[in-house]
């Protein structure tokens, strides 16, 4: 897969600490193990979890569609 907006973001998000995978997996109550395979672009989320992720993390919607050519 490769880099997309929201890829980048998600790892951007995670890397200088305003938030870890884990504690992103806690807030939408997910594992850590789904929240790294965003992080790494090996799956996406659900339009659903997308929604959350842009009102808990700020990664808009929009940025994962991008990524599918949308």
């Amino acid at each position: 897969m490769r880099n997309s907006v929201a890829k980048v973001q998600l790892h951007e998000m995670v890397e200088p600490k305003p938030h870890t995978q884990a504690s992103i997996a806690r807030e939408l109550r997910v594992t850590r193990e789904a929240v790294r395979r965003w992080a790494e672009g090996m799956s996406r989320p659900e339009p659903r979890m997308r929604k959350l992720l842009e009102r808990h993390v700020g990664i808009p919607v929009a940025a994962w569609d991008e990524e599918a050519g949308k």
